[in-house]
C-alpha cells in the first residue's frame, strides 16, 4: 500500500474523520503537548480529526473546535462556527472554559487566558506558486498565534502548521520570544511530498521582559548559585557578577517560565 494512502485508509478503519488525526497523535507521542484534563482549542478544526484525538488525550478536559465551516457534532466536544480573529469568538471561548472550570470547583484559572493548549492545522488554498503559498501559510500561522497569545494560560502550549521556506525563520524568532521552547517537527503521517512542518511551542511566557531588552535594575537578592537577583514586576532575573544593593543596566539573555537571566552591561551610579 503506498504511503500516501496508508493513513487515509487507517483513519477510515479506526473511525477518524481525517488522516491528519495521526499527525496530532505522533506530535503528542514525541512532545507531550496535551495532558489529561487540559482545556484544548483547535483553530480551523473542520472536519474534526484533531478534535477526536484531543478528546481522547484530554479525557475530561474541555475541547473546543472553531471553524468558519460547520463541524459535524462530536460527542463531548464544543464547536463554534466563527472567525478566530474576531474578539467575540475569543471571548466566547474564554467564557465557556472559565464556566466549565468554575463548575468543577477549580479555584485557579491561571495567568492570562484559561486555555491550556491551542492547536492550528490551518493551511492556505494552494495556488501552485510556492513562495505565495508559503507566505500565506505563515500569515495564517501568525493569525493563530495572535489568538493563542490571548487565550492561553501561563505555561500553555501551541502547535501550528507552516510551510517551510524563507519566511519561517522570522516566525520562529517571534515564537521564541513568546514560548520557553520552540521546535520544528515533521510527523510520519505528513505526506512525503508535502512542505508542511509543525512548530511545537511549549510554555507560554508571561514575563514582563523580552530577550535582548536592556533595562536598569536594582540587585535585591542572591540566588542559590550566588548570582545577584533583580525583581521586575514580580519576576526574578538572575544577574551573574552583580551584588546586592548595586544598580545595573542589564541585557536580558534568557527568559523561562519562572525566572530569567541577564548580563551586566554597565553599572549605574546612584545619585546622592
Amino acid at each position: 500500500m503506498p504511503r500516501k494512502d496508508f493513513y487515509y485508509n487507517k483513519a477510515k478503519v479506526e473511525g477518524y474523520r481525517s488522516r491528519a488525526s495521526y499527525k496530532l497523535k505522533q506530535i503528542n507521542e514525541v512532545h507531550k503537548i496535551i495532558k489529561k484534563d487540559d482545556s484544548v482549542v483547535d483553530i480551523g478544526a473542520a472536519p474534526g480529526g484533531w478534535l477526536q484525538v484531543a478528546r481522547e488525550l484530554s479525557k475530561s478536559g474541555v475541547v473546543i473546535g472553531v471553524d468558519l465551516q460547520k463541524i459535524e457534532p462530536l460527542e463531548e466536544v464544543i464547536t463554534i462556527r466563527g472567525d478566530i480573529t474576531k474578539e467575540k469568538t475569543k471571548e466566547k471561548i474564554k467564557s465557556i472554559v472559565e464556566g466549565k472550570k468554575k463548575k468543577k470547583g477549580d479555584k485557579k484559572l491561571g495567568n492570562g487566558g484559561p486555555i491550556d493548549v491551542v492547536l492550528s492545522d490551518l493551511a492556505p488554498n494552494i495556488t501552485g506558486e510556492y513562495s505565495l503559498d508559503q507566505a500565506r501559510s505563515i500569515y495564517l500561522g501568525r493569525e493563530a498565534l495572535g489568538c493563542a497569545l490571548e487565550i492561553l494560560c501561563h505555561g500553555g502550549n501551541f502547535v501550528v502548521k507552516a510551510f517551510y521556506g524563507t519566511d519561517i525563520e522570522k516566525f520562529l524568532r517571534d515564537l521564541n520570544q513568546e514560548f520557553e521552547t520552540v521546535k520544528v517537527f515533521n510527523p510520519r503521517a505528513s505526506r512525503k511530498e508535502s512542505a508542511e512542518v509543525y512548530i511545537i511551542c511549549k510554555g507560554k511566557l508571561t514575563a514582563p521582559i523580552k530577550v535582548g531588552e536592556e533595562i536598569v535594575v536594582e540587585i535585591v537578592g542572591v540566588g542559590k548559585r550566588g548570582d545577584g537577583m533583580a525583581n521586575i514586576d514580580g519576576y526574578n532575573v538572575f544577574v551573574p557578577g552583580s551584588k546586592v544593593g548595586e544598580l545595573w543596566k542589564i541585557k536580558i539573555e534568557e527568559v523561562r517560565l519562572k525566572f530569567g537571566f541577564g548580563s551586566c552591561v554597565s553599572e549605574v551610579k546612584r545619585r546622592d
